[in-house]
């Protein structure tokens, strides 16, 4: 879902598939509400990312929804079918904070905006915890299958 020239890694998909061969695919889709989550957006100090990242892209649009990737797969595959996965966890802020971290950019942020960042995170999620310290956190993937033209 990151790849600059999507439409090229279509082609080149179609290519090296047999005809009716299948290809299958996960990208993220967007999680259902947590606010976890919510405190991480909100919180993500986008002003200061470093200045070698400043106008950097981050992927097709099309991959955001499932009419975007039927779009995108159209000229060389059949209609895709699509299933939704979940995936939930139980854990302690500073683990989700790894999860998000290795998740989204934070290696954009100035190392000091990176670390303030993350004590501002771990300071948010923790009234969101249980009694035993953790906190439910669910993760959603679209999941897309679709056969290669004859």
């Amino acid at each position: 879902m990151l790849m600059d020239e999507a439409d090229a890694v279509c082609a080149e998909l179609r290519r090296v598939l047999r005809p009716g061969g299948t290809l299958a695919g996960v990208v993220g889709a967007r999680p259902p509400p947590s606010p976890a989550f919510v405190a991480f957006v909100q919180l993500y100090p986008a002003d200061l990312q470093r200045t070698e990242f400043a106008g950097i892209r981050f992927g097709d649009r099309r991959f955001r929804l499932a009419n975007g990737i039927a779009e995108w797969l159209a000229p060389s595959f059949e209609a895709p079918h699509f299933e939704t996965l979940t995936s939930t966890r139980d854990c302690t802020p500073a683990q989700l904070w790894d999860w998000f971290d290795d998740m989204y950019d934070t290696d954009l942020l100035t190392p000091a905006a990176l670390a303030g960042f993350k004590s501002d995170y771990l300071d948010a999620a923790q009234p969101l915890c249980g009694p035993t310290g953790t906190l439910i956190y669910t993760d959603r993937y679209q999941l897309f299958i679709a056969k290669a033209n004859a």
